[in-house]
């Protein structure tokens, strides 16, 4: 039996972390998407195109709402200009969406994870593009 699970993800070429961590940034896990097809212990990546993605950046979060069956990524930054993001975008494992929400103030290096309990995505933390450290 194959399952085929959706990471949300675009790949810039070359790409550099900026904290020197390798080729391969967290830009690069925030808008492309890989799809990958698990067969017992073996594991394929393959490249997936949308119509739609979010801007290429790093240090953004994302979470994956299983009662929706969609992937929430929000925040992140862009070098090079220390672009900040407060933008929200789902992917539902065919094409992302931008979502506009009420508040979203640009924020990085905060995490976020499913709640269950209360069928809801919740953040926490971060820093806002002031250096701030945030712990709402």
């Amino acid at each position: 039996m194959r399952e085929t699970l959706s990471i949300a993800t675009r790949i810039p070429a070359p790409c550099t972390h900026p904290a020197g961590l390798g080729r391969m940034s967290h830009a690069a896990l925030a808008a492309t998407l890989l799809a990958v097809t698990s067969v017992g212990q073996t594991l394929d990546w393959t490249n997936v195109t949308t119509a739609s993605s979010p801007h290429v950046r790093y240090s953004h979060a994302m979470a994956y709402d299983s009662a929706r069956g969609k992937v929430v990524m929000f925040g992140g930054r862009y070098e090079p200009g220390q672009t900040t993001f407060g933008d929200t975008w789902e992917y539902d494992g065919v094409d992302w969406t931008q979502v506009t929400t009420a508040n979203s103030p640009d924020r990085i290096y905060h995490a976020m994870a499913y709640d269950s309990a209360r069928g809801k995505i919740v953040m926490f933390g971060g820093r806002s593009p002031t250096t701030n450290f945030l712990n709402d």
